[in-house]
């Protein structure tokens, strides 16, 4: 017989404030989607679609929107935290709940774990400070905005997003004017197999939007603000993606393309000149902390709910 949660004593005591509004669940769902993977996921999926790899974005950006409804459909019926915990241990019990809770955490740990590092990474463009050390500053830094509260964290979150997005339209707007059509031939070399078979590639690069839910409990109007935010970040991100595609794939040859560890940089060398790199850079560096905030502040809510529930040890609640 299943066990329902929230009859235990002391079930879902602790309330969160509801702080957060459309664009805060807008930059939270773009930022655990947005990291360093659209720096190098140009050069693979070119690999396997050509400049079609455009296509292959797009087809996961759609399958990624359905998903998005039916996560926006379940936190606006249940705007508890936790998001996928919350529903799963509702309707199958709580050792099914725990697993998908203790996963999920797991899994925005190790992304904002990456994404530290990533940031280190770019931060070498502009000082000799070793990686794991920038991770380490970077990590203590977002945990103590997120200390501050929910509010704290999403306005910093909205900054960085808005700065990145900023940053992505530049490079959308002058690179387009720079996309040559011949390069881009034959647009389908390896066919519609290859623009499918990378559709599954490059759909990793939409996963995090899912976690936007976890924080549903702190959103104010959430039946408007949780799926208004998560679908537009999905089309936003989509536009993204699909735009930073064809530029990649209009400006260099694929070769050159599959063969560049940061075709991005590499595009936008040709186009902005010397200041290219770093302000390519400069993307990675807002994209990372996006990507480990936004991690931090989903994370946070899986042993929140799971503490609530009485599954691990009280006082994290």
């Amino acid at each position: 017989m299943k066990t329902d949660t929230s009859d235990l004593p002391g079930t879902e005591t602790s309330e969160l404030n509801r702080e957060l509004g459309f664009f805060a669940v807008f930059a939270t769902a773009t930022g655990t989607m947005i990291g360093a993977g659209i720096f190098i996921l140009p050069g693979i999926a070119a690999a396997g679609a050509g400049p079609g790899a455009a296509l292959s974005f797009l087809l996961a950006g759609l399958v990624t929107s359905i998903a998005a409804m039916s996560v926006s459909e379940l936190a606006t019926a249940m705007p508890k935290a936790g998001g996928d915990y919350y529903f799963v241990s509702r309707a199958t019990g709580p050792l099914v709940g725990t697993m998908v809770g203790a996963g999920a955490w797991l899994a925005l740990v190790l992304k904002g774990s990456f994404a530290l590092v990533g940031l280190g990474q770019y931060v070498l463009h502009f000082s000799p400070v070793p990686v794991l050390l920038t991770a380490a500053a970077g990590g203590i830094l977002l945990t103590l905005v997120n200390l501050v509260g929910a509010k704290a964290s999403g306005t910093l979150q909205n900054f960085i997003v808005v700065a990145l997005l900023a940053i992505m339209v530049a490079f959308a707007v002058f690179g387009l004017a720079a996309v040559e059509r011949e390069i881009m031939s034959p647009y389908l070399p390896f066919g519609w197999s290859g623009v499918f078979a990378t559709t599954g590639v490059v759909f990793i690069s939409y996963l995090g939007v899912m976690k936007a839910a976890a924080i549903s409990e702190e959103v104010k109007d959430p039946q408007r603000n949780l799926p208004l935010g998560i679908l537009t970040s999905v089309a936003v991100v989509t536009l993204l993606y699909v735009l930073t595609m064809v530029i990649v794939t209009g400006v260099l040859p694929q070769d050159e393309v599959v063969a560049a560890p940061a075709p991005l940089a590499d595009a936008a060398g040709l186009f902005l000149g010397a200041m290219g790199g770093l302000v390519i850079a400069i993307a990675g560096i807002l994209a990372t902390l996006s990507t480990g905030n936004a991690a931090l502040l989903s994370s946070s809510r899986y042993p929140f709910a799971m503490a609530r529930d009485r599954l691990i040890s009280g006082w994290i609640s």
